[in-house]
């Protein structure tokens, strides 16, 4: 029966081109909205590479601290504060210590042999559990560990682009690297990583050197560094964040000099991602109900115009519905093949949306992905992984499905409680 349905409703799609045009038209621009917003939320917060352990991660990214006279100075962490303290809190498997930062002031670049131009690069500093936390797939060679940290060693590992842009090739572990004029070993090469993986995203990453271990402040709590920690399979993210909020609880408690605020830290990364300022903590609760106002806006919207457009199409099609009624038709029949028949223009539709916000997301990628967050990544490449998934595709599905009970249902509901006689007289 519901294959004669769907059969019927392409028949009616030819008959009425306009009014399925406006359909599909309506239904594919409500599911590519929503679809470059969940897109954008899903390379945000899902596991990708390299960040594949997202779920498992807490993060600690700055601090604000008050004196006795109420002056607060915040900050990114130091690094004796994220390996000294947060990396031996109980429950802890890894850290990764990171930090974006420039000496010169003036960015980086890789100094090329005469008669060739140099390279301007992204360059991030990290320790040696930065390879653990985060998955990297290494081309050649291998990371840095953290005996290299300790022996205060240059070294590098380079993305796979980088690699090609210097030497044309990818098998470089072993040979030199002069970056602002400093000289560092190659360890490895990796694969590229996108702009979008906030956390990760450089094309080349450097051991952090002593001299750049140096707290801003005289209490060794204020640096250029954020954390990311890994979870041990015998603890949990609630009783680590515990452990650490137990820990400055008690330094605020010892101290008479100034107290620490650390606003609610250690965030899951997904948390993590709106928190854009040092001094001020992200409000989770409004975050999330701006979200919904925004997809129930995104759904009702749309749905009520169709349900606008079913309706007055019903009205031409009560006579037939009454004398289908004439011959036996039930009401839940009915509205059964109203629903399917509008679901064939939804699918259609829904489908169209979906290839437009691939289009949109892979066209604009560089500023689309910024939509909600308060940076401006550059270079934000798309990997296929991004796109293509299965929780992306199931949320395509439950869009459509939602917009065709909402914008169909209502109507033929209204339509069919008519009587036969009332129906039959009904001119078309």
């Amino acid at each position: 029966m519901i294959k004669i349905y769907i059969r019927q409703a392409l028949t009616l799609i030819k008959q009425n081109k306009l009014y399925s045009f406006i359909y599909i038209m309506g239904t594919g621009l409500s599911v590519a909205l929503i679809m470059i917003v969940f897109i954008i939320y899903y390379i945000k917060f899902a596991p990708i590479y390299p960040e594949n352990n997202r779920n498992n991660t807490l993060v600690f990214k700055c601090i604000d601290k008050i004196d006795n006279q109420n002056s607060n100075n915040s900050g990114n962490l130091s690094y004796s504060l994220c390996s000294k303290v947060l990396g031996n809190i109980k429950g802890v498997k890894d850290i990764a210590i990171e930090g974006r930062y420039s000496n010169s002031g003036a960015g980086y670049v890789i100094n090329m042999p005469k008669g060739k131009d140099n390279i301007s690069i992204d360059l991030t500093h990290t320790n040696g559990g930065f390879w653990k936390v985060f998955t990297f797939n290494f081309i050649s060679g291998r990371p840095y560990t953290e005996a290299n940290i300790e022996a205060n060693n240059r070294c590098a590992v380079i993305c796979e682009s980088t690699a090609k842009a210097v030497y044309g090739s990818t098998n470089v572990a072993g040979r030199e690297l002069t970056i602002n004029g400093d000289r560092y070993k190659i360890s490895g090469v990796v694969e590229d990583v996108s702009a979008a993986m906030s956390a990760t995203y450089s094309e080349v990453w450097t051991t952090i050197q002593k001299d750049a271990m140096k707290s801003a402040d005289e209490d060794n709590l204020l640096g250029n560094y954020s954390c990311y920690m890994n979870i041990s399979e015998n603890s949990t993210k609630d009783a680590v964040r515990s452990e650490i909020q137990s820990y400055f609880k008690r330094l605020n408690n010892t101290n008479k000099n100034f107290k620490v605020n650390i606003m609610n830290q250690p965030d899951d990364y997904w948390q993590s991602t709106f928190r854009y300022w040092t001094n001020e903590g992200p409000n989770i609760n409004e975050i999330i109900t701006d979200f919904l106002i925004m997809m129930f806006a995104l759904l009702f919207v749309p749905a009520l115009n169709l349900c606008g457009l079913i309706s007055s199409r019903m009205e031409n099609r009560l006579c037939e519905m009454g004398i289908r009624k004439t011959f036996g038709a039930r009401k839940k029949s009915l509205i059964l093949q109203v629903v399917c028949e509008n679901f064939a223009l939804t699918a259609i539709g829904a489908v169209a949306g979906l290839v437009l916000s691939y289009l949109v997301v892979l066209i604009s990628s560089d500023w689309i992905l910024n939509i909600f967050s308060n940076g401006g990544a550059t270079n934000t490449h798309i990997t296929f992984n991004m796109l293509f998934n299965p929780i992306i595709i199931g949320i395509a599905i439950v869009t459509c499905m939602i917009l065709n009970l909402l914008s169909a249902l209502i109507p033929a509901s209204l339509s069919l409680r008519h009587n036969i006689i009332y129906s039959l007289n009904t001119k078309r």
